[in-house]
């Protein structure tokens, strides 16, 4: 009876642990030593368009790119042998999607501290991403403006000069025909202020 019970009891809780982990928006996958999964969440299964019993048994190659999966394996291995674990962002793009992913794999231990496996969470963070594009784009802008405003400064200077010298001359001159020159230096020196306003 006890036995019984006990089994019931990990049941419960193995059922428990799996509800967790499939109601969260995270990937989560779990491999054994070998790199075969031995569990993919609901989230990660729906994103790859497979079901968690086609996924279960087995490896990256069979999941991904060739190319993907050799990449996969090669962190694999490399987090398996030194223990220590690995966190990056990567990117995924589906049709006319891309999707960022925070993905962090952490080797498993068992009582004894030997490495059993690898589990991967991956989380999406393609909206962080998207805000962090705006933000730089914004920074962008305002450092362009405050360019501008400086370059607008410099240029005000000099034409602010051309124009108040150009109407002390005209004060002084009385020939017509250089003093129409002047009235058009004038002009075009109050046209160039406005375009740099």
């Amino acid at each position: 009876e006890e036995l019984t019970e006990r089994e019931k009891t990990i049941a419960r809780q193995q059922g428990l642990l799996k509800t967790i982990m499939n109601v969260t928006p995270d990937f989560i996958t779990l491999q054994d030593k070998h790199l075969n999964y031995t569990f993919a969440s609901k989230a990660f299964c729906d994103y790859f368009n497979l079901d968690e019993k086609a996924i279960v048994g087995k490896t990256d190659g069979d999941i991904f790119t060739a190319q993907q999966a050799e990449i996969n394996v090669n962190e694999s291995r490399q987090i398996l042998d030194t223990g220590r674990p690995l966190a990056k962002e990567i990117t995924f793009k589906r049709s006319k999607e891309q999707k960022w992913f925070h993905v962090v794999k952490i080797p498993v231990y068992d009582q004894d501290g030997t490495i059993i496996g690898l589990l991967l969470t991956a989380r999406d963070i393609s909206m962080l991403k998207k805000f962090q594009e705006q933000l730089i784009q914004s920074q962008k802008m305002e450092d362009l403006g405050r360019l501008a405003g400086g370059v607008a400064h410099e240029i005000n200077t000099p034409l602010g000069i051309i124009l108040g010298y150009s109407q002390l001359m005209m004060d002084d001159i009385h020939d017509e025909e250089i003093l129409e020159g002047m009235r058009i230096i004038e002009k075009q020196t109050k046209v160039c202020r406005k375009i740099v306003a």
